[in-house]
């Protein structure tokens, strides 16, 4: 088994800015709400055997 994590650009929507809010603080945010995607896959096939979404940043 192996983990692997990638994050990717949600729609800019109340909703989505809610869920998972922005990177690069107050100063200076990120243009799209950022999700974070972590995933268990088998090494000899790539079969994906699980996987969690969620925000990048945890608010403080």
């Amino acid at each position: 088994m192996a983990v692997d994590g990638f994050e990717w650009d949600a729609p800019d929507t109340p909703a989505n800015a809610d869920a998972f809010g922005y990177t690069g603080g107050s100063a200076r945010p990120s243009a799209f709400p950022k999700v974070r995607v972590v995933t268990r896959s088998e090494a000899g096939s790539h079969a994906k055997t699980r996987a969690a979404m969620g925000p990048v940043c945890l608010p403080s």
